[in-house]
C-alpha cells in the first residue's frame, strides 16, 4: 500500500513500472485526441471571424508538425530509449510523448521570442519590412533547397537499401537501427546521452536538446510563419497557435 501512495491515475499512466499496459496506452491517446479537439476549436474560434485565410496556415503548420514527428533523428532516439526500458523489464508507453513534450516547450517559447522581435523591429524601423522581407525570402529558400538535396540523397541511400532486400542480401533489425542513427547530426551527437534515459519523463529533457538543435525545414518555416503574421499585427495568442 504504501509504495502506490501518493500516485494518481494521471501519474501512474506515465509511470514505467505500473502494469495495466492497454489502459495507459488508452488514456495517452485520449489525452492526445482532446488537446488536439481543444486546439482546433480555438483556432476556428479564433480565426474564422477575423482572419479566416490563417486557417490554411494553421492547417499547413499543423501538417508540418505531422512531417517532423516522423523525422528519422527522432524516431531514433525514441525506439532506442524504448527498447532499452523494455529490456529493463519497464513498460515505457510514454517516451514519445516526453520527447514530443520537450521538443514543443522550445517551439513555443521560439515562436513567441521572434514574434515579440519580428513586431519590435518593424515598429522600430521603418524600412526594415521591405528589405527584411526579401533576405528572408531568400535565405528560406536557400535553406529549403538545401534540405531537398539532403533529402534526396537520403531517399537515394533508402532506395539502396531497398535493392538490397530484393538481392536477398542480409538487411536485419540491427543493421536497421544502425541506418536510422546514421540519419542526422543530432541522432549522432546526443547517442551517448540517450544511455542514460532510465525513466519515461527524462525523455522531456532529450526533447529539450534536440528543439536547441533547430535542424529541420519544418521549425524554420514555423517560426518563419510566427514572424510573418507577427509582422502583420496578428496577437501573440493567436501566434501561438501555430506551434
Amino acid at each position: 500500500m504504501s509504495k502506490n501512495f501518493g500516485i494518481t491515475p494521471l501519474t501512474r499512466v506515465f509511470n514505467d513500472s505500473s502494469a495495466g499496459l492497454r489502459r495507459k496506452i488508452i488514456s495517452i491517446y485520449v489525452l492526445l485526441i482532446a488537446f488536439n479537439i481543444l486546439a482546433w476549436t480555438f483556432a476556428f474560434l479564433g480565426f474564422s471571424v477575423q482572419y479566416p485565410a490563417l486557417l490554411g496556415t494553421a492547417l499547413l503548420a499543423y501538417t508540418f508538425g505531422l512531417r517532423h514527428s516522423v523525422d528519422a533523428d527522432h524516431i531514433s532516439a525514441i525506439d532506442n530509449v524504448t527498447r532499452k526500458l523494455m529490456q529493463e523489464n519497464k513498460r515505457p508507453v510514454a517516451v514519445g510523448f516526453f520527447f514530443s513534450l520537450g521538443h514543443s516547450t522550445i517551439v513555443v517559447a521560439l515562436s513567441i521570442a521572434i514574434a515579440i522581435a519580428a513586431a519590435y523591429i518593424q515598429s522600430a524601423i521603418p524600412g526594415f519590412k521591405s528589405a527584411g522581407g526579401l533576405i528572408g525570402t531568400s535565405v528560406s529558400a536557400l535553406f529549403l533547397y538545401l534540405i531537398a538535396i539532403i533529402n534526396i540523397l537520403v531517399l537515394w541511400e533508402v532506395f539502396q537499401a531497398f535493392q538490397k532486400v530484393k538481392r536477398g542480401e542480409e538487411y536485419n533489425d540491427q543493421t536497421l537501427n544502425e541506418f536510422l542513427n546514421q540519419r542526422g547530426l543530432l541522432g549522432r551527437f546526443f547517442r551517448p546521452l540517450l544511455k542514460m534515459v532510465d525513466k519515461s519523463w527524462k525523455m522531456y529533457f532529450v526533447g529539450l536538446l534536440f528543439g536547441l538543435g533547430f535542424d529541420t525545414a519544418t521549425e524554420v518555416g514555423l517560426l518563419g510563419i510566427s514572424a510573418v503574421e507577427a509582422g502583420k499585427g496578428l496577437p501573440i495568442p493567436f501566434i501561438l497557435i501555430f506551434p
